[in-house]
């Protein structure tokens, strides 16, 4: 795992019927999709609910954020919160306004524009000591999930844990 995710769990390969399903949920807001999401990551996953004490979304850019009128992250980790009757806090992190997408690029560039495109909150003692489940959409180096996870143990989290709804192995 990357820096300070120690384990990732994602519920299938990004690739075929299940990579459309995915790129119609995040640009088209087929949002009925996200419930399907949850059920299969719920269904599969390797966690037990008492590995984890708070769900936490990987933050978009504020620019997306506008475009799409939603984070599927945040979708994402909201209903699995909500199913396992956990807590989700979605402001412990958030995207640098300058950051670029991740998409398009190779897996060095992922790593430098994640280091610089994500901050912690600045008061946030809610985390201290605590597990998180950290939920992003698709995981691919795992760059976004680790930096993350480096600020949430900045924070004080005890453990971060990945969840994605699709890995997609980019060499």
């Amino acid at each position: 795992m990357q820096g300070d995710l120690e384990a990732l769990y994602a519920t299938a390969e990004f690739s075929g019927a299940f990579r459309e399903a995915i790129l119609h949920f995040k640009y088209q807001r087929r949002d009925f999709l996200a419930t399907d999401f949850v059920d299969q990551w719920l269904d599969r996953t390797p966690y037990d609910t008492e590995d984890y004490d708070v769900v936490v979304a990987v933050p978009q850019s504020p620019l997306k954020a506008l475009m799409r009128g939603y984070n599927p992250a945040e979708e994402i980790a909201r209903l699995i919160a909500w199913r396992q009757n956990k807590p989700g806090i979605f402001n412990a992190l958030r995207r640098s306004p300058w950051s670029a997408s991740q998409t398009n690029k190779n897996k060095s560039q992922r790593f430098r524009n994640a280091q610089r495109g994500f901050q912690r909150s600045s008061i946030f003692p809610r985390l201290k000591g605590k597990s998180v489940l950290l939920v992003d959409d698709v995981c691919t180096t795992g760059a976004t999930l680790g930096v993350c996870a480096q600020l949430l143990k900045q924070l004080g989290a005890r453990h971060v844990l990945g969840a994605a709804l699709a890995r997609d192995m980019l060499s």
